[in-house]
C-alpha cells in the first residue's frame, strides 16, 4: 500500500484514482487504520501544495468521493496553521457527498485556540457552529480553554454560564474552569466553584489536585492541608502530582520537616516523586541549614534509574554548601555537574563564585570566571563581576578590582553604583582619588550615582585636602536631583575647618540643620571650636549724631 502512494508520474496518479474510486464504490465504513493511512496522504497532499504556492482544491480533488467526518476531522486535527485548518474545512464543506458534523467543527476550534486565535474561534463557534447544530460539551471546553489561557476570565465563564444553563456543564468542565481561575489567581472564585460542584458531581482527584496547589500557590497551605485530609478520607487518594503540589507550598513556607515527612510519606505509598518534587525538597533542606540531608535525597535521586538531576537541582546544593560555608564542595559538585553534562546558567555561576571567594579560593573562582563565555559556557553579567570585585577589594586585591571594573566596561556591561561603590570607597581609602574619579565618571554614563556613591567620592576628595573639588561635587548632587545626606554635610563642614576655610564650615554646618539634619556630637564640638576660636569679623557700628 505505501508504495502505491510514494512518488508521483501518471502511473501512480492512475492507481490511486482507482483505488479511491474503489473505496467510494463499495460504500462501505473506512476501518480506524485505513482512515489513518488516509489522512496522512492528504495531510501530506495540503503540505506539498503550500509548500509549491498553489491551492489546495487540485490537489485534493480526487479525496472529495471518500470524506467522511471522521477523516476530515484527524486531517484539520494535524494542521498546525488555523487557516490553512480553515481551506481544508471549507474544501471538505464544499463536496456533494460530505456533511460536516462537530467533530470536525471541534478539530478545527482546536486549532484555532493551540495558535492562540480564541476570538477567531469564539466567531467559528458563534456564526457557524450554533447555526448548524447546538455545540456540545467538546465544543465549549475547547473554547473556555482557550478563553481561560488567553486571560479573558470574564469570557470564559460566560461560556461556563451557557453550559450549565443547557445542561452539559460535565466534571471536565468544573475543572477546567478550577484550573483556569486557580491559574489566574482568583482562588476566592475558584472554592465557590468547587464547593457548588460538590452537590452535582463528586469531585475527582484532578478537581482535589488543581484545588490544593492554586491554595498552595495563594499561600494557604493550610486550608489546602485540610482538604488533602478531606480527600484521603473520601478515599481518593493522592498521587504524585498532589504531593507535590502540597510539598511545594509547604516547602516555600519554610515548613520543610512536614514537607520531608510528606515526601516521605509519598515515596512510601509507591509516588516516586518527579525531579521537581525532589528539587523543591533539595531546595528547602538547603535553605535551613539542612545540607547533609539535602545531599542524602541528592545520593537517592541518582540512584533512581528515571530521574537525572537538572541544572535546579545542582543550584540548590550549591547554594545551601556556600551557606553553610562549603565552597570547595559546592566546586566539586560544580565539577560533578559538568560531567553529567548539565550545564550552569549565570545564576549558578554566581553562587559558586561567591561560595569560593568565601571561602578564600578566589584564584580558583577567577579560574572558573575565565572559563565564562568561552564556547557554549554562558556570558558573566552585573552579578558576576560584582561578586569578584566585592571580594578582591575584602582582601586588599585592589588592582584585580580595578581591572575587572574596567574589563566590564570593555564588555559593554552597564554597571550599576552597587558595582563600582565597593571599588571607588578602596581607591579613596588609598587615596588614589583621580582613579575613583575615573571610575565615578565611567558610571555617570550608564547610570544614576546615588548617595552613597556620591559621599565616598566627597569624602575621598575632603580626606586629600581637594575641598573644592568636594563642593563641586555638592552641587552636582543637587543638580542631579540626589538629595545630601548628613554623611555629606559631615565630610563638608570638617573639610572646610581642616583647610581653615571656617566662613564657608560655617554656612554649610547651617545648611544641614535647615535641611533637617542633627549634628552628630564631634562634628557639634568642632563647630562650636571653629566659632570660639575664629569668630566671624564684627560688624562695624555707626554712632549718628
Amino acid at each position: 500500500m505505501r508504495g502505491l502512494w510514494a512518488g508521483g508520474g501518471a502511473a501512480i496518479a492512475n492507481a490511486r484514482a482507482r483505488y479511491l474510486s474503489k473505496i467510494a464504490m463499495s460504500h462501505r465504513p473506512l476501518p480506524p487504520a485505513e482512515i489513518e493511512r488516509l489522512a496522512e496522504i492528504i495531510l501530506r497532499q495540503v503540505v506539498d501544495s503550500k509548500r509549491a504556492g498553489e491551492g489546495i482544491e487540485k490537489s485534493l480533488g480526487l479525496y472529495g468521493d471518500i470524506l467522511v467526518p471522521d477523516l476530515v476531522g484527524k486531517v484539520i486535527h494535524r494542521i498546525p496553521d488555523p487557516n490553512t485548518a480553515w481551506e481544508v474545512f471549507q474544501w471538505a464543506g464544499k463536496q456533494s457527498k460530505f456533511t460536516h458534523n462537530r467533530f470536525t467543527c471541534n478539530n478545527l476550534l482546536s486549532v484555532y485556540v493551540k495558535a492562540r486565535r480564541v476570538e477567531d474561534a469564539h466567531l467559528f463557534f458563534q456564526s457557524h457552529m450554533k447555526n448548524v447544530f447546538e455545540p456540545d460539551e467538546v465544543s465549549y471546553n475547547t473554547l473556555m480553554n482557550g478563553f481561560f489561557k488567553a486571560g479573558d476570565v470574564k469570557k470564559a465563564l460566560a461560556l461556563f454560564g451557557e453550559m450549565k444553563d443547557s445542561g452539559i456543564a460535565v466534571l471536565r468542565s468544573h475543572n477546567i474552569v478550577l484550573r483556569g481561575l486557580c491559574s489566574g489567581g482568583k482562588i476566592s472564585m475558584a472554592w465557590e466553584v468547587f464547593k457548588d460542584m460538590s452537590g452535582i458531581f463528586s469531585p475527582n482527584l484532578i478537581s482535589y489536585t488543581i484545588m490544593i496547589d492554586g491554595l498552595c500557590k495563594s499561600r494557604k497551605v493550610d486550608k489546602a492541608i485540610t482538604l488533602f485530609k478531606q480527600m484521603v478520607d473520601k478515599a481518593i487518594y493522592p498521587d504524585v502530582v498532589t504531593y507535590g503540589a502540597l510539598i511545594d507550598g509547604l516547602g516555600k513556607q519554610r515548613r520543610v520537616k512536614e514537607a520531608y515527612d510528606l515526601f516521605e510519606e509519598a515515596r512510601a505509598k509507591g509516588c516516586h516523586p518527579t525531579v521537581v518534587t525532589y528539587n523543591t525538597m533539595i531546595d528547602g533542606l538547603c535553605k535551613c541549614g539542612r545540607i547533609e540531608n539535602a545531599l542524602t535525597l541528592y545520593d537517592d535521586m541518582v540512584r533512581e534509574p528515571h530521574l537525572k538531576p537538572d541544572m535546579f537541582t545542582y543550584s540548590a546544593l550549591i547554594n545551601g554548601l556556600n551557606l553553610s560555608n562549603r565552597g570547595e564542595k559546592a566546586y566539586e559538585l560544580y565539577e560533578e555537574m559538568l560531567d553529567t553534562g548539565c550545564s550552569p546558567d549565570v545564576v549558578t555561576y554566581n553562587t559558586l563564585l561567591d561560595g569560593l571567594c568565601k571561602s578564600g579560593c578566589e584564584d580558583k573562582a577567577m579560574e572558573i570566571f575565565r572559563k565564562m563565555g568561552v564556547g557554549n559556557v554562558c556570558d558573566p553579567n552585573v552579578i558576576t563581576y560584582t561578586v569578584l570585585i566585592d571580594r578582591f577589594c575584602k582582601v586588599d586585591r585592589l588592582g584585580d578590582a580595578v581591572k575587572l571594573a574596567k574589563e566590564m566596561e570593555g564588555r559593554s556591561l552597564l554597571p550599576d553604583a552597587v558595582t563600582f561603590t565597593t571599588v571607588i570607597q578602596k581607591l579613596c581609602k588609598e587615596s588614589r582619588i583621580d582613579e575613583a574619579h575615573e571610575l565615578f565618571e565611567s558610571i555617570g554614563k550608564t547610570c544614576k550615582p546615588d548617595s552613597v556613591l556620591f559621599n565616598t567620592m566627597l569624602a575621598g576628595y575632603c580626606k586629600i585636602t581637594r575641598i573644592d573639588d568636594a563642593k563641586k561635587l555638592h552641587d552636582r548632587m543637587l543638580d542631579s536631583g540626589c538629595a545630601p545626606t548628613l554623611a555629606t554635610y559631615t565630610a563638608l563642614v570638617t573639610g572646610f575647618c581642616r583647610t581653615g576655610r571656617y566662613s564657608d564650615a560655617l554656612i554649610m554646618y547651617h545648611e544641614m540643620i535647615e535641611m533637617g539634619f542633627p549634628p552628630e556630637r564631634h562634628l557639634a564640638e568642632l563647630v562650636d571650636r571653629t566659632r570660639t576660636d575664629h569668630p566671624p569679623p564684627r560688624r562695624p557700628y555707626f554712632v549718628t549724631t
